[in-house]
């Protein structure tokens, strides 16, 4: 295959792929397209964070022939942080023996959570907000306290995230922007080799990366208070701190490259030429890509917990 983002080759192009989130009226291709020719309808982030800035009512939304997405039945999967995991907890170590976690931690009695959208439609913040009038959070990034501003390249900087964050706290959210089905990103993702306990938020089954007992979900709880009580408690018994970090390790995660996007274009480019004599339709992507019927609304979400 080969790929182009000059508009001079659309006529002959056999395949156009359009980001959802940059559709305008004003740059949606005139005229009819060429006999053959698939629209393939491509986004990686959520429905929450499209539909807030494009116009629903365009017809081409009803107009393409593939759809790709992080959502798995997309016809080709197109995702950034997609992992399979596998676990064990009988296999965690136990005893005197096991390397204590707990013990070089150096900011105790507190949380840490790194964030760059202060406020998003998960409401993730009002969560946090309240659950600090009974456990401290510590804030970082845009929203805080700067961190690894000064770092030369992407990976670098994550690496000093997830090094800051292993070496003082015992506790990290992994809150996401959006409450939507299987949407997880970085936020996540970062550290699940990282030796601190994770406490989630998210439209997402959690135990296909980790095993019980070593995370904390919100949905788990009755309050941010009732949260609280737990994180106080794990803080105070480095003994059950460590057992959840032991019981996380024992998970083994890798990149999904059947979803991974780095290798996409190859993907795609099979799917194109594997089908390209075959009708094929997309649903309406306002249906497909609906926050009805993807998406949960924080009222509802936070409805038993908060």
């Amino acid at each position: 295959c080969q790929f182009t983002e000059s508009r001079d080759d659309f006529e002959r192009s056999d395949a156009v792929l359009f980001r959802a989130r940059e559709i305008r009226s004003t740059n949606i291709p005139p005229g009819n397209r060429p006999l053959g020719q698939k629209w393939v309808i491509y986004e990686t982030e959520a429905p929450t964070k499209t539909w807030d800035r494009v116009e629903a009512k365009l017809e081409i939304w009803n107009e393409f022939n593939l759809t790709s997405t992080y959502a798995y039945d997309s016809d080709v999967p197109a995702a950034l942080y997609q992992q399979i995991c596998t676990h064990d907890a009988t296999k965690a170590c136990t005893g005197p023996t096991c390397r204590d976690y707990a013990k070089p931690k150096k900011i105790p009695g507190k949380a840490a959570w790194l964030v760059s959208h202060c406020k998003c439609p998960s409401q993730r913040e009002t969560y946090v907000e309240e659950l600090r009038k009974y456990f401290p959070v510590d804030i970082y990034g845009a929203c805080g306290t700067p961190l690894c501003r000064d770092m030369e390249h992407n990976h670098q900087e994550a690496q000093c995230i997830t090094d800051f964050m292993s070496k003082n706290y015992k506790f990290y959210f992994s809150f996401e922007n959006s409450v939507c089905d299987d949407y997880y990103t970085e936020k996540f993702t970062r550290f699940l080799r990282v030796d601190v306990i994770q406490v989630v938020l998210g439209s997402v089954d959690y135990h296909k990366f980790l095993p019980k007992g070593s995370f904390l979900d919100v949905r788990n709880f009755a309050s941010p208070k009732d949260l609280a009580e737990t994180l106080k408690y794990l803080d105070r018994n480095n003994t059950a701190f460590n057992e959840y970090i032991h019981r996380k390790f024992t998970s083994k995660c890798v990149d999904d490259l059947t979803i991974k996007a780095r290798n996409y274009p190859c993907r795609l480019c099979q799917h194109i030429h594997e089908h390209r004599d075959d009708i094929e339709v997309a649903p309406d992507f306002r249906h497909f890509w609906g926050l009805q019927e993807r998406c949960v609304e924080p009222t509802k979400f936070f409805a038993d917990i908060a």
